[in-house]
């Protein structure tokens, strides 16, 4: 009993480092030289998925990827779908399941519209901007909003 427990640990810790060298390296893609911009993202996304595949319910873990892939989210669409995977799983079992990144619920709701307007998702975008104006420290939140997408935010 003792050894599942602790090989369960070690896995938990094992998916949430490899999630974190993912980010790492989807970091430096951003300022690398090409061909070696290229080599680090894809090497980045390997390792967020790989990490999700090993701990799928682990909100750690998804929201490392969520956050990661969310700075390259404007021009490619399955960053898109996996930004938005992610940040509704950790909506849904929150509550549920221990976690111990401390995440802004604002942020979260800020992320979802603001993919969802890239999707062109109208319906997501207005119940997800909904849920952030309910939240106390939603501000910035809104006028980066408002300054990405003017016609939709009034």
């Amino acid at each position: 009993m003792i050894a599942i427990f602790s090989l369960s640990v070690q896995v938990y810790a094992n998916a949430l480092k490899m999630a974190n060298e993912g980010a790492g390296l989807l970091k430096r893609s951003k300022s690398a030289l090409f061909p070696l911009n290229i080599i680090l993202f894809y090497s980045g996304v390997f390792y967020l998925t790989q990490a999700v595949s090993n701990e799928p319910t682990n909100l750690d873990v998804r929201l490392v990827r969520a956050m990661a892939l969310f700075d390259f989210a404007e021009n490619n669409p399955l960053a898109q779908d996996t930004v938005l995977e992610d940040l509704e799983f950790f909506l849904m079992f929150r509550n549920r399941y221990p976690y111990s990144t401390k995440v802004e619920l604002p942020l979260v709701y800020f992320a979802l519209a603001y993919v969802s307007g890239l999707k062109k998702d109208f319906a997501r975008f207005y119940y997800y901007l909904d849920r952030l104006r309910e939240c106390e420290e939603m501000a910035k939140y809104l006028s980066q909003l408002k300054q990405r997408f003017p016609q939709l935010v009034k």
